[in-house]
């Protein structure tokens, strides 16, 4: 296909509905991306003005009507990598078939092994691990419903010539500039053209249209018409050589700096690798309280050794280096269903103060460094309010409800307020709050004093619940919580990972293993 059969197309399937003066079937999406300001790099002055400028041409030239909650807008700071990915993997979620993505990204790109970079605030073009590769922009494209995505690319590019430095995107060896393309009377069609063709030199841009629409009716696939290339063999040649380095730090005991090293290659990796990550960052964290009294360390060479390698080995296996792309164990992974653990908590401002965080810490640890990590997700809600507590329950639909803070005989301690003043939730509603989601709650954890009242009446409704008989101490409770949690993702079940918990209440010498208790719905 050449460029003028592409804008074409882009004419007829995205700008249709703007000449229609019925309402669209679906919703318009904005995601706008603009760094003027990077933390490692030299400022840009035309991002931010370039992102408000795409989206005030819709709201004026548009028959659909921009809702301002589609519209998300990541700017200088908030453009981060993990923002910008999060707000894919959100919108990937949130937008249906019927619906339109106008994705806009203005700042700085560059060229390595023959794929193209864009740069986050917080990137740099010397570390590629720090930026975001075509092909994870074009994963989050494929998976997204949207009956069609335009992907508008506006980007300083240091390498950059007059052709355009996202030349290799398009499938068309052709050099048809948008200048020799006849616009129609479409006034938005022919004011986005009008931007576009206004280049510098190292100053690119380009329009991609991604659409399910089929080219005739005898096309029954899914059409695409821009594409983003990547060189398999170049990627594995510089993990090889991040590889050695890695294993030469070690050898030079250089932890620390190894350590670094692996953060870097994980940040644009399949998420799997970052729980191996999390768990040796939590050891160095923990050895370093020693390394200034006793100079000794906790990770011993051997250890780091066997999970640098470990780290390293699955990026190779899975084909995971700098892109984030799909593949058949990729999907499978994505059709099993992880169980969800609802971790919520309340420190009211007039209670003493608990451990909350160092409980939620300790389990997440766990959680972590367990058999079947994958299996589970820590989803956390803190500082809770009543509303809180209804719409987390409404929007995760968790198996394990766990809440750590204060309780009273006649109930739990939830937050009131923005200055944090107690508000408690009774036991007779509490209980048939949790009737309602007892389809898929199989297991409540009330990590709070007294709890063993609430639970003698949610017990009606949900199979497991894990309480307190009396008050309890921070110490135990987030003992008893993490060891639980340590050998339920070990793959025990509720049972058994209580009684291990208890017994590890003993084992540490601490105070009130007879306080937690374990009911068990009746079955009739």
């Amino acid at each position: 296909m050449d460029l003028k059969k592409v804008y074409e197309k882009l004419k007829t399937w995205f700008f249709e509905a703007e000449t229609k003066t019925k309402a669209h079937d679906g919703e318009i999406y904005f995601l706008l991306i603009g760094i003027n300001d990077y933390l490692k790099e030299d400022r840009l002055n035309f991002c931010i003005e370039d992102s408000d400028y795409i989206l005030n041409l819709w709201k004026r030239r548009s028959n659909i009507q921009v809702k301002h909650k589609n519209i998300y807008q990541l700017y200088d700071s908030t453009a981060t990598k993990i923002n910008i990915v999060n707000r894919l993997e959100s919108l990937s979620k949130q937008i249906q078939s019927n619906d339109q993505l106008i994705i806009h990204f203005a700042g700085r790109s560059f060229d390595e092994h023959e794929s193209h970079f864009f740069i986050p605030f917080d990137g740099n073009e010397d570390n590629m691990f720090s930026c975001i590769s075509h092909s994870t922009i074009n994963y989050y494209i494929h998976n997204i419903q949207s009956s069609n995505i335009l992907l508008i690319v506006n980007t300083w590019n240091q390498g950059s010539n007059p052709e355009g430095n996202n030349r290799g995107l398009l499938q068309s060896s052709s050099k048809e500039r948008v200048d020799n393309i006849q616009v129609n009377d479409l006034t938005l069609y022919d004011e986005l053209m009008s931007f576009l063709k206004v280049k510098t030199y190292r100053h690119n841009k380009e329009i991609f249209l991604f659409t399910r629409k089929p080219i005739d009716k005898s096309a029954h696939t899914n059409v695409v018409l821009g594409e983003w290339k990547i060189s398999d063999d170049k990627l594995r040649e510089s993990l090889n050589v991040t590889r050695k380095k890695v294993e030469q730090l070690i050898r030079n005991e250089s932890f620390e700096e190894a350590f670094r090293l692996l953060l870097l290659i994980v940040d644009n990796n399949d998420m799997r690798l970052d729980s191996h990550v999390k768990t040796l960052q939590y050891k160095l964290n923990e050895a370093k309280e020693e390394f200034d009294d006793a100079k000794t360390r906790k990770v011993s060479t051997e250890e780091f050794t066997n999970l640098s390698r470990s780290i390293v080995n699955q990026i190779d296996d899975n084909g995971f280096y700098l892109i984030n792309r799909p593949n058949d164990k990729g999907e499978k992974e994505k059709e099993r269903k992880r169980k969800i653990i609802l971790f919520t908590s309340a420190d009211p401002s007039d209670r003493n103060a608990l451990r909350l965080n160092d409980e939620f810490r300790n389990i997440e640890f766990e959680l972590l460094r367990s058999k079947h990590r994958d299996d589970y997700e820590l989803v956390p809600c803190f500082a809770t309010r009543i509303a809180d507590f209804q719409r987390k329950l409404l929007d995760v639909k968790p198996e394990i409800v766990h809440f750590s803070g204060h309780g009273e005989v006649e109930g739990v301690c939830f937050v009131a307020d923005d200055i944090g003043n107690t508000e408690i939730v009774e036991n007779e509603p509490l209980a048939k709050f949790f009737q309602l989601f007892s389809k898929h709650i199989h297991c409540i954890f009330l990590n709070s004093c007294h709890s063993i009242h609430q639970s003698e009446m949610i017990k009606q409704h949900i199979d497991h619940i894990i309480c307190m008989n009396n008050t309890v101490d921070d110490k135990t409770a987030i003992h008893f919580a993490s060891s639980f949690y340590a050998a339920l993702a070990s793959g025990e079940d509720i049972p058994f990972s209580f009684d291990f918990a208890i017994n590890s209440i003993d084992l540490h010498k601490l105070n009130g293993s007879e306080i937690p208790q374990l009911l068990v719905r009746a079955r009739t």
